[in-house]
C-alpha cells in the first residue's frame, strides 16, 4: 500500500511543476472547480482539489473500512499522506498547473522535484460528473488521460 500512495504522488506530480509567480488572478473555469477522485486503486483513490482562487491540492482517499481492516494500511496513510499543492489557470480546453509545495510525510519534497510547466487539455462532462485530463507524462512523453469523479 505504501507503494501505492508513493505512486500515487508521483503520477499527480507528473502533471504539475513549478515556475514563475503571477500577482494577477488566474482565469479558472468554473466547471473544473470542486473536489475529484480517481477510480480505485489498490483499494484507495486519488483527489485532485481545484478552488475558485486558482489554487489546488492532491492528495489520497483511503476509505474508512480500509483503514479500519488494515492495522498496517492505516498506519501507512498517517505517516505519509502524500500531499501535493499548488495553483493553476485554464483557458479554453487548457489547463496550466504550478506546483508549489510536495510533501510526503514529513519531508518537504518540493526543492528537490523540479518539474517545469506542465500545460494539458481537460474536458468536464455535460452533467459536470467526469473530468478529464490528458496529458503527456513528463518522464516518458506517453500520452495519458487522467479520469476524475466529482465527489
Amino acid at each position: 500500500m505504501l507503494s501505492f500512495v508513493l505512486m500515487l504522488a508521483c503520477v499527480g506530480f507528473a502533471f504539475t511543476s513549478c515556475g514563475d509567480d503571477d500577482d494577477d488572478e488566474p482565469e479558472v473555469s468554473s466547471s473544473i472547480v470542486g473536489k475529484w477522485m480517481t477510480e480505485k486503486q489498490a483499494g484507495a483513490y486519488g483527489t485532485i482539489t481545484f478552488r475558485k482562487n486558482g489554487t489546488f491540492s492532491m492528495g489520497v482517499y483511503v476509505p474508512e473500512e480500509m483503514m479500519m481492516n488494515s492495522e498496517f494500511v492505516k498506519e501507512a496513510f498517517e505517516k505519509t499522506k502524500p500531499k501535493i499543492e499548488g495553483t493553476y489557470s485554464t483557458e479554453g480546453d487548457k489547463i496550466h498547473i504550478t506546483a508549489t509545495k510536495y510533501v510526503v510525510g514529513e519531508m518537504d519534497l518540493t526543492k528537490y522535484l523540479k518539474v517545469p510547466t506542465q500545460t494539458a487539455t481537460y474536458s468536464v462532462s455535460k452533467d459536470k460528473k467526469t473530468l478529464k485530463i490528458n496529458m503527456k507524462d513528463y518522464y516518458s512523453g506517453a500520452s495519458e488521460t487522467q479520469v476524475y469523479t466529482r465527489m
